[in-house]
């Protein structure tokens, strides 16, 4: 397997977090395994689209019931057909294009130096965060390749790196400027607030798992840090700091530091 590193230069970010449920939570403590999805399971159905694709559903997607509103009774005959053929054709070769998403899986993490209320509330809003600096568990990911022969052939790439979102309504006026090394670090402009720093283990086969278990070695031995939602009541993280002590006694539940600024009223103040 290779490895490499994409738009990295220049973070001044020392933090990546990974906002997730209690179930998900549990399955990393107990596993001490990252979960990389396959692509094609996100919420964006068009993760590693190229500049080409986007500016052929620019062109075709919004206009597919043109001849409802055209006249076709003074084109030649054929025309009509033959240009719902090609627009039909087009998108398709765009959808099967993205099948590509089936040789990649991704683990995505915001990258910051702070907590983010929206991300709490997008991902976990009755969950919980998982705090890595990033340069560490980038390194610790790359220390391992080895160990993951069984699931990572010699072909096979795996990537860290920042994502870059792109206007995709401007591709289409600068699609060379909007190459990338690797499309897999493509997202929309609408998807800036998540600020996603992510590792993709790119395969050469396409693969029918739809996830990737990435041991990262004995749980107490990793250095991460653990945070309950800023809105979890005192008694609600004492019950969960119970249940995850079974899983882990170095890694100890702690309040969020938001919580004092949105509970501040709510303070018993001596």
């Amino acid at each position: 397997m290779h490895w490499d590193t994409y738009n990295t230069k220049g973070i001044k970010l020392k933090y990546i977090y990974r906002y997730i449920s209690l179930e998900k939570l549990i399955h990393f403590l107990e596993t001490g395994s990252l979960y990389f999805a396959r692509m094609d399971t996100f919420e964006d159905n068009l993760e590693n689209i190229t500049p080409f694709d986007i500016t052929e559903l620019i062109g075709h997607l919004p206009n597919l019931d043109f001849l409802s509103y055209m006249d076709t009774s003074i084109m030649p005959e054929g025309v009509a057909a033959d240009m719902v053929v090609r627009r039909r054709n087009a998108l398709n070769k765009v959808k099967e294009n993205l099948n590509s998403q089936r040789k990649k899986y991704v683990s995505s993490w915001a990258l910051s130096n702070s907590e983010s209320i929206g991300m709490w509330d997008l991902y976990a809003p009755n969950g919980f965060m998982i705090k890595f600096e990033r340069s560490k568990l980038q390194s610790l990911i790359k220390s391992r390749l080895k160990l993951h022969s069984h699931i990572i052939s010699s072909s096979d790439l795996v990537i860290a790196g920042r994502v870059k979102y792109q206007d995709y309504e401007a591709i289409p006026f600068e699609e060379k400027g909007s190459r990338l090394r690797y499309s897999a670090f493509r997202k929309h402009i609408a998807f800036k607030h998540e600020e996603e720093y992510r590792v993709v283990i790119q395969k050469v086969e396409y693969s029918d798992k739809l996830g990737i278990e990435y041991c990262l070695g004995e749980i107490d031995k990793l250095d991460f840090e653990l945070f309950a939602n800023p809105r979890m009541s005192k008694f609600s993280i004492d019950k969960h700091k119970r249940i995850l002590s079974k899983f882990s006694k170095k890694h100890i539940l702690n309040e969020s530091k938001l919580k004092p600024w949105l509970k501040f009223k709510d303070m018993d103040i001596l």
